[in-house]
């Protein structure tokens, strides 16, 4: 799905309310605090980022408006429209998103779920110093096909920690933090799925999921426009409970030291069967 970002005319914001009075979602930051809130009516489908942005999209459309202030600058408007909204807007579109960070291997794409902060764009990055291409950041789509489950990608900017941008700096490896990614228009298939436990491991374990373990470890990470609209809601359930029968799902605990990252991407890459290339001694060695 192709969404194209413009300049629009202005859009009133939804009122904040509380969820119980109407179709209003509300977003939240990590520390609790508001960041953002959204509603749809008849097809259209409002998002609004307090004192940044109103975005305006509606079902048949693929076009996403945008009205903000003449202080924000282009760039940074695109790059909220690529993290914040994009996903929001495939999702209520119909397809479904997950907050997930993901490289395309020679196996298929390996996509890791976790919430903000997690370690998922630091290792996507890793994986890609080892010859694995960064195939998304934060939103990975995907659709149930026949036999497998195929992803396609959508337009991102790759953003990594201050502390991770240090670290790969310190290996002489050349940051991508901040640098756009076109998007791309093949759809592959996707190999496996990594969740990330976000509590401090004394050692890297990974171990492969079964069951309803499964489901219960991806779906907290789906997007998700409008938790009202019942409909939409099952066929969300239905899909993920698909994705659970047919993917590969894997929890990964480690120790949260970025000096820790050659040790867990070697691992990953032996317990995945992956084939790295290319800078994959470099990583190491310069540890």
């Amino acid at each position: 799905m192709t969404l194209e970002l413009r300049q629009g005319p202005a859009v009133d914001p939804p009122p904040l309310t509380p969820p119980s009075q109407g179709r209003v979602e509300v977003w939240y930051d990590t520390d609790g605090s508001v960041s953002g809130w959204g509603r749809s009516r008849g097809g259209e489908h409002w998002m609004y980022l307090p004192g940044f942005a109103t975005f305006y999209f509606r079902t048949g459309s693929n076009v996403v408006e945008a009205r903000a202030p003449r202080s924000v600058e282009p760039e940074a408007l695109a790059d909220a429209f690529r993290r914040l909204v994009l996903p929001m807007a495939v999702q209520a579109f119909g397809r479904e998103v997950l907050h997930a960070s993901a490289v395309r291997t020679s196996e298929g794409v390996v996509a890791f779920c976790a919430r903000s902060g997690s370690g998922k764009s630091t290792l996507a990055y890793a994986l890609h110093l080892r010859g694995h291409s960064v195939w998304a950041d934060d939103a990975v789509q995907w659709d149930l096909g026949d036999e497998a489950v195929v992803t396609t990608a959508l337009p991102f900017t790759l953003r990594l920690r201050p502390a991770s941008v240090a670290y790969f700096a310190g290996t002489g490896a050349s940051s991508a933090a901040s640098s756009a990614q076109p998007p791309a228009t093949d759809a592959e298939r996707l190999a496996a799925l990594v969740v990330l436990d976000p509590d401090p491991a004394p050692a890297t374990v990974i171990r492969e999921l079964e069951g309803i373990d499964k489901f219960n470890a991806i779906f907290p990470h789906a997007y998700c426009f409008d938790q009202r609209d019942d409909a939409r809601r099952r066929r969300m359930l239905e899909r993920y409970l698909g994705l659970a029968a047919k993917a590969s799902v894997f929890a990964l605990e480690f120790p949260r030291r970025v000096e820790e990252i050659p040790s867990i991407v070697s691992i990953l890459e032996d317990r995945l069967g992956l084939e790295g290339a290319g800078a994959a001694g470099e990583l190491a060695e310069a540890s």
